[in-house]
């Protein structure tokens, strides 16, 4: 049984650098995104807890994004789509990266608070 979910989006940290598996169109990036979310506790208190997220990048584009611009330490937005399948009786499962969304590393910086941002603005 497969479940599809058409569009997600996640944001937070990677937390190590992406892994580059195969060569060329072929190749595969797989990274680990770190997110939160809200708990509520036994007293009813809400407290933050950290959820690591396994991504997958296969379009030969996002592979080399990933290569090229993606560390460890990034914060930045994810749009893709979490998919589970099932191969020779294993279930696998991923979030497949559909777009990488970056922020501008100098909003602001230098202009009092009116910086060189343009909305959308990627890597």
């Amino acid at each position: 049984m497969a479940t599809n979910l058409n569009e997600c989006l996640l944001g937070g940290t990677i937390t190590e650098d992406p892994q580059i598996v195969g060569e060329g169109d072929g190749a595969w990036a797989f990274l680990k995104l770190m997110t939160t979310y809200a708990q509520r506790d036994a007293d009813g208190k809400f407290t933050d807890q950290l959820q690591e997220i396994q991504l997958v990048a296969d379009v030969p584009h996002h592979v080399r994004t990933a290569q090229k611009y993606i560390k460890k330490g990034k914060a930045m937005t994810v749009s893709g789509y979490y998919r589970t399948w099932e191969a020779n009786g294993v279930t696998h499962h991923g979030f497949f990266v559909r777009k990488f969304i970056f922020a501008s590393a100098n909003y602001g910086a230098g202009q009092g608070g009116q910086g060189n941002y343009t909305p959308g603005m990627i890597g």
